[in-house]
C-alpha cells in the first residue's frame, strides 16, 4: 500500500460553454496518482467550496476535479430550458478540458440528474458513479410545494422561501434523531440569505429546471457500477426513491447515511466519506495501492444494501 501525499494548491478555472461559463478547481496529489480520479459535481445552493473535505480527502492519493456547472456556485445562470443534456456536455467539457480519460464521477442532489446523463451518454468515461439524494423526477406530492416555494424566490421573499426551503429539506419529525442538524440549517439559512441577485437568478431557473424536466430514464440505466445513497431520514429524496434508482441499474449498491437527512454531506462528514471511499476502493479502483483513510477511526460504517 503506497503513501499518501498533501495534495498540490488546487486551481481553480473557467469553461465555457455555449457563452454559459462555469469553474472547475482541479488538485493533483504531490506523489501522482494511485488510483481513477474522482469528479464531483455540486447541487444547488452549494457552491465547490462546500465540498473542500471530500476533495482533501481523495485528493491525497488521486486527482481531484470539483466544479460549479452552468447555474451552480459562481457559474453564470443557466435558463431552465437548458436541460439535462447541455449539463452532460457541460461535463463532458469538464473532463476534456481536465485531461481525464475516466474518472469517479460523485453528484449530489440537483447535480445528481445531470451526472446520470452523463453517464448515460459517455459510460466509457465513468469507472464509478455516486448518486446521492436523488430521485426519477419530483413526486406529485412535492411538485405543489416546490412551485410554491419558487413562487416565493421570484417575488423576493427570500425569508420566507429560506424557511420553506429548510422545512421541504431537513427532517422536522422529533422521533427521528438527526446528527447535526442545527449546523446544516445554519448553513443552509446562511446561504439563502447570502444571495445575490445572480444567484437568486441561478437558483430560480434551477427550480424550474427541477420541476419541468422529463424524468430520468430508468429503462436505460448507464452500464457502469453506481452507489445510490440518501440520509437515512430524507423525507425530500426518500430512501425509497433512491432504492427505485438503484434498483434500475445492473451493478448498483444501495445505502443510507445513518443520523442524517437530505443535508448528509453537512450533518454526517465521515459517515459520507466512509461510503463513498468504500465504494471507491471496492468497486473502482480495485486495487491495493490506495493508501488507508487520514483517520480510520473517524469512519463509521453506514447501512448498505447490495
Amino acid at each position: 500500500m503506497c503513501a499518501a501525499f498533501p495534495p498540490s494548491n488546487p486551481i481553480d478555472q473557467p469553461l465555457d460553454l455555449e457563452g454559459f461559463r462555469y469553474w472547475y478547481r482541479l488538485q493533483r496529489p504531490a506523489g501522482g496518482d494511485a488510483g481513477p480520479p474522482v469528479v464531483i459535481v455540486s447541487g444547488a445552493l452549494q457552491s465547490l467550496d462546500a465540498w473542500q473535505r471530500y476533495a482533501e480527502h481523495f485528493g491525497r492519493f488521486t486527482t481531484v476535479v470539483v466544479s460549479d456547472l452552468p447555474g451552480c456556485g459562481r457559474s453564470d445562470v443557466l435558463p431552465w430550458t437548458h436541460g439535462l443534456d447541455f449539463l452532460a456536455e457541460a461535463l463532458k467539457l469538464l473532463f476534456d478540458a481536465a485531461s481525464l480519460d475516466s474518472a469517479f464521477l460523485v453528484a449530489a442532489s440537483y447535480a445528481s440528474p445531470a451526472a446520470y446523463r452523463f453517464a448515460q451518454l459517455y459510460p466509457e468515461r465513468v469507472q464509478g458513479l455516486a448518486l446521492a439524494g436523488l430521485m426519477p423526477e419530483i413526486p406529485e406530492k412535492y411538485w405543489l410545494p416546490t412551485a410554491y416555494a419558487l413562487m416565493l424566490l421570484e417575488e423576493g421573499h427570500l425569508e420566507e422561501f429560506a424557511r420553506e426551503a429548510a422545512a421541504g429539506l431537513l427532517c422536522r419529525d422529533p422521533r427521528r434523531a438527526v446528527e447535526r442538524q442545527r449546523l446544516a440549517e445554519r448553513a443552509l439559512m446562511s446561504s439563502i440569505r447570502r444571495m445575490d441577485g445572480r444567484e437568486k437568478q441561478c437558483c430560480i431557473h434551477n427550480m424550474r429546471r427541477l420541476l419541468y424536466h422529463a424524468p430520468l430514464d430508468l429503462l436505460a440505466p448507464p452500464p457502469v457500477p453506481a452507489l445510490v445513497f440518501t440520509g437515512e431520514h430524507d423525507v425530500y429524496a426518500r430512501p425509497e426513491h433512491c432504492r427505485r434508482v438503484a434498483e434500475s441499474f445492473d451493478d448498483a449498491i444501495f445505502s443510507t447515511v445513518a443520523g442524517a437527512d437530505h443535508l448528509f454531506h453537512i450533518e454526517c462528514v465521515d459517515e459520507t466519506l466512509a461510503l463513498l471511499d468504500d465504494f471507491y476502493r471496492e468497486r473502482v479502483a480495485r486495487t491495493d495501492h490506495v493508501p488507508a483513510a487520514a483517520n480510520p477511526a473517524a469512519f463509521r460504517v453506514t447501512s448498505r444494501d447490495a
